[in-house]
Parts: structure tokens; C-alpha cells; sequence
């Protein structure tokens, strides 16, 4: 099992605050963390810089390009801690808010590649981790403008020029030098698309020889925090929904494309989010199937104030996203839609956490469904599954108060029986019970179906002939008279009846 840890989860309010040292529990049943995010310098001549390649956050230059920073000033002493609880920690570099730009250039040369990849071992031993989990979002995307959000008040631009067409073959040259770089005791990953156009950019066949795994996004298949993003579907459902309007993608629909692209099973990672989308929607008497429409509830801040999206969630203050900490906490109707294997919650009136307001619609992943989702790593034969992210698992109620992980949990015991599910085996026909009744023919007393004595009587009434007859050249049993059986042998045949 591996899990995303996300350095900005520290500055959710209690109880949410996440930190390094709140992993600890569930550190034990991790093999790999994934600590995001870490950030490169841009590439040489880029201006203006980014905010977050100038101080406070960084310092990039023209003469750092491409070389890898943290992004907090604790992210060092994180990182050490994660390390110092047993996992393998994995610098995980990008995310959705780097721009695709910065990968597409550096990959584009084999002086920008080795600038990069001597970088990364420096920075690698330095920290003490143990690879790279590559988080490009994504190879041959078009230019956008990226909201970030500070606060509600505060909002800051990221530019992103977008990929090129050569992506796909550069990326896996890339990590061709990259594993070459790296040597083969290091962790190399790949965040990896979940629909096909997506994928086939990434060359996910060309390129599975020199990873350990694509760590395969299967989630988000649709947010509402987007204008046109008014249609209600599963974040993440285990099969594809048939509900009209519905968008007709699923984890079985990613991985088994995946595997016909002939990428092999041992390199596949599937992804379990432990958080769901939340549209909005007043009197919805069919809250429980995907396929409605969504209300702008105009909770959300800045440019997302217009979107679909219901308002954020109490701690992880994400516009249509709400942790799963945050759904217990709201303890609204919930149900459970077994043909995609996944959940839905609605309030049809305020939640019990004070907070979500009524008419708050929410698709998400619960125990059952996760469950669901683990067996079928196992049955396909995958390589393992990981969570995004720690922060969002479940807290305690309690005094104390802390991180119980049941989640995570409860994958790594799935996990850890690791079989598949039997394939149905049909019930046997039933055998014809054997005959209690017996006929006596030509001395023998033999089954019958059709009526008869017990086996005890006919034995003793049955009784086989001392005569017998040749006829036709047969010995036949005649009880009126004739020879004995070996005398009609010796003259007539072999034959009896």
C-alpha cells in the first residue's frame, strides 16, 4: 500500500491539522509515502518567475534550472520524520498546480534531462529518501491559467504554456535516463492518467520498462468546481454508471485499458481518493442515482464562486471537495449504488456537523466500496493500491483526538490476505441415489429401479442355475435339465447368457 502525504494539510484547523508525526499510526502497514509536493526551478529564462521560485518559498535562478525544491520550510524535518517511521518516502514532484510547461521542456533535451536527473540524486541523498514519483499533469496538455487559492481573500495566477506533441516519446526517454541515473535500487513512479486520450499521451507501454509503477489517478472522473461541470457523476466508481448524462468512466474502464495497452499488472498502482465531490441541489427526491443536475450555490471563493461546486469543506477548504473525515462529520442519508460500487450522501437538511449546509449532494468512496475497489486489485493481479491522501482518513472523536486511519486500515488487511476471489464454481448435479431394491436375473441378484425386494431376501431366493443348454452356440441357464457350465464350455463356447 502506498499514500500520498500532502504538505499543506498542516495548516487545516482542529482536529484536521495534519502533520509528518500524525502518520505514525499506519506508518507500519505503509510501504511507500509519497511526499507532495516538491517543486523544480523553471526553465532558464523564464519570466517573470512564478511566486513560489522566489523567496519567501524558493530562490531559482537561471543557473538552477530544473533542479528540485521544497516548498514549506518544514518540508525537510517532514520528510526526515516520515523517514524516521519506516516507510519508503518518495519525493513526489509536480501536481496540478505546476505547470505542464516546466516537464515538457525539461524532458525535451538530453542536457536538460541530465540537469535534472543530477540534480534529483543530490537532492535524494540529501534528504534521505528513496525515489521519485513524477507527477506531470500532464504530457500534451493545452495552455491554461491555473486559480490558486492563498485564501478567500487572496487568489495567485499559474501561468502554464501547456505541453507539446513530443512529450509522450521524450517522457520515456526520460526515464530511461532517469532509471539509469538512478540505478535500479531506486523507487521510480509515474502519476498516471485515467482516460485513454490521456494515456496514450504518456506512451504508458514504451515507458513501463523503466518504472516500478503507474500510480494510475482513477478518481476525479468529474468535479463540479468547473463551469460546465454541472452534471452530477461518481468521483471515483468502480464500474461505469449507466444513468443518463451520467460520464460513462470507470476504474475498470482505466485499468483494463491499461492492461490491453500492454502495460503488465505488476506495474499498475490503482488509486482509492479518501474524499468525495459535492454538487449542490434543494428537494432532490432522486438524490440517489448520478445523472442530475447541480445548482451554482455560490459558496465557493474567488473564480470558483461560480461553479457547480457546493460549498468547501469545513477543514480542507477545497471548493466541491469535501475529506471523509469531513462526510462522517456530516452525518447526512446516505446510500449505496451497487452497480458502480460507490456512495452517495444528501442532506436534506443541515448536517450534523454545524457546517454543510442542506441541499448538499456528495459522491464519495465508503468502507464497502473501498472493499470493492481493494479485491479487485487483488483479482486482477495488480501491484498494490495507494490512497491520496493521509490528511483525509479518519479522525477521533475523542479527548485525544488524532488520526485512526480506518480506512487505510482496512486496505492494508485487504491487502494483506492478498488472494483472489474465487471463480464460481457451479454445484455438482446430484448423483441418482443408489437403488434399495433388487430383481433376481439368471442367478444374480442385481438393482432395480422398478420395484423389487431388499438385497437380504432376494440372496436368499436367488440362487444361479447348475444346468445349462447350448443353443445357437451359447451356453444357456436351464434349470429343466442339461450339463454343468464347464462341460457346455468345453463343447459349445464362451458365451452365456
Amino acid at each position: 500500500m502506498g499514500a500520498y502525504f500532502a504538505n499543506w494539510a498542516q495548516y487545516h484547523q482542529a482536529p484536521y491539522k495534519h502533520t509528518a508525526a500524525d502518520v505514525a499510526p499506519i506508518a507500519g502497514k505503509t510501504d511507500h509515502v509519497y511526499f507532495g509536493f516538491l517543486y523544480f526551478c523553471p526553465p532558464a529564462g523564464t519570466s517573470p518567475l512564478p511566486y513560489w521560485a522566489q523567496a519567501p518559498f524558493g530562490s531559482c535562478t537561471d543557473e538552477t534550472e530544473y533542479q528540485l525544491m521544497t516548498l514549506e520550510p518544514n518540508d525537510p524535518d517532514s520528510i526526515k520524520t516520515l523517514a524516521s517511521q519506516g516507510p519508503k518516502v518518495i519525493a513526489s514532484i509536480g501536481g496540478w498546480n505546476f505547470p505542464s510547461a516546466y516537464f515538457s521542456k525539461m524532458v525535451a533535451t538530453a542536457e536538460s534531462r541530465q540537469k535534472f536527473i543530477s540534480g534529483a540524486k543530490t537532492f535524494l541523498s540529501s534528504h534521505g529518501m528513496a525515489g521519485i514519483d513524477l507527477d506531470w499533469e500532464f504530457p500534451g496538455s493545452e495552455a491554461r491559467t491555473d486559480p490558486v487559492k492563498i485564501s478567500c481573500e487572496q487568489f495567485r495566477q499559474t501561468e502554464d504554456a501547456g505541453g507539446s506533441s513530443d512529450d509522450g516519446v521524450n517522457l520515456v526517454q526520460f526515464l530511461k535516463e532517469l532509471r539509469e541515473g538512478l540505478g535500479d535500487d531506486m523507487y521510480i513512479s509515474v502519476a498516471s492518467q485515467a482516460a485513454q486520450k490521456n494515456w496514450e499521451a504518456m506512451k504508458i507501454k514504451e515507458g513501463s520498462p523503466y518504472v516500478d509503477h503507474w500510480h494510475v489517478m482513477n478518481y476525479d472522473y468529474a468535479v463540479p468546481d468547473i463551469e460546465d461541470g454541472a452534471t452530477m457523476s461518481p468521483n471515483a466508481p468502480l464500474y461505469t454508471p449507466s444513468a443518463s448524462g451520467a460520464l460513462q468512466m470507470s476504474i475498470d474502464y482505466t485499468i483494463q485499458g491499461y492492461i490491453a495497452a500492454g502495460v503488465p499488472t505488476e506495474k499498475i498502482m490503482l488509486g482509492i481518493p479518501l474524499y468525495g465531490h459535492t454538487w449542490y441541489g434543494t428537494g432532490m427526491s432522486d438524490w440517489k442515482s448520478f445523472g442530475g443536475q447541480g445548482s451554482v450555490q455560490g459558496e465557493c471563493c474567488g473564480p470558483f464562486k461560480s461553479t457547480f461546486g457546493a460549498k468547501p469543506g469545513k477543514a480542507c477548504s477545497q471548493c466541491g471537495v469535501m475529506m471523509y473525515s469531513e462526510i462522517l462529520a456530516a452525518g447526512c442519508s446516505t446510500t449505496y449504488d451497487d452497480e458502480t460500487k460507490s456512495d452517495i450522501m444528501y442532506c436534506d437538511s443541515a448536517g450534523q456537523d454545524g457546517y454543510t449546509e442542506a441541499g448538499t449532494w456528495i459522491t464519495y468512496n465508503d468502507k464497502k466500496s473501498i472493499h470493492e475497489i481493494t479485491q479487485y486489485s487483488i483479482d486482477n493481479g495488480l501491484a498494490g493500491v495507494f490512497v491520496f491522501d493521509t490528511s483525509m482518513d479518519t479522525i477521533s472523536t475523542g479527548e485525544n483526538g488524532g488520526f485512526t486511519f480506518e480506512l487505510m486500515n482496512q486496505i492494508a488487511d485487504d491487502l494483506s490476505g492478498s488472494s483472489p476471489s474465487p471463480a464460481p464454481v457451479p454445484s455438482p448435479s446430484p448423483s441418482p441415489s443408489p437403488s434399495s431394491t433388487f430383481k433376481c436375473l439368471d442367478g444374480q441378484c442385481v438393482q432395480s429401479s422398478s420395484g423389487g425386494v431388499d438385497e437380504a431376501t432376494c440372496n436368499a431366493i436367488c440362487t444361479p442355475p447348475s444346468t445349462y443348454k447350448c443353443v445357437m452356440n451359447q451356453c444357456v441357464a436351464d434349470a429343466s435339465g442339461g450339463v454343468s457350465k464347464d462341460i457346455c464350455q468345453s463343447v459349445c463356447g464362451a458365451s452365456f447368457v
